[in-house]
């Protein structure tokens, strides 16, 4: 199945677009719609469900728009084990992709009048 999705990252990009899509169903929206309801329960945050749900979607859409280049994105080199400048960048990108969504959501729902202590 490994090397099937090797040979085929745009088909794992969109499996990973349609994991991404249903996993933020439950870690956003139904976090939104208990908060737009003004719900006692069921409003709280996942920092790693979020940022699971976040860094799932940039990945397949990395896998999705540059196919076959994107293991070269995504992985280091054959025969090495060090990231490149390249992967570095995919990576600092998707970490704050992924904080930059996760403290603007938190600050969507605060602003319901719901507080989260940290």
């Amino acid at each position: 199945m490994k090397e099937f999705f090797r040979q085929n990252p745009r088909i794992a990009g969109l499996l990973l677009l349609i994991f991404s899509g249903a996993f933020s169903k439950f870690t956003i929206f139904d976090v939104i719609e208990a908060a737009n309801h003004h719900a006692t329960t069921g409003v709280s945050l996942s920092l790693k469900g979020v940022g699971v749900t976040i860094i799932a979607a940039i990945i397949g859409l990395l896998m999705l728009i540059f196919g076959p280049f994107s293991n070269a994105l995504l992985r280091p080199p054959p025969g090495t084990k060090k990231l490149t400048p390249l992967n570095w960048a995919v990576v600092l990108f998707m970490i704050t992709c992924s904080f930059g969504f996760y403290f603007g959501f938190q600050h969507y729902i605060e602003s319901f009048g719901y507080s989260f202590d940290q």
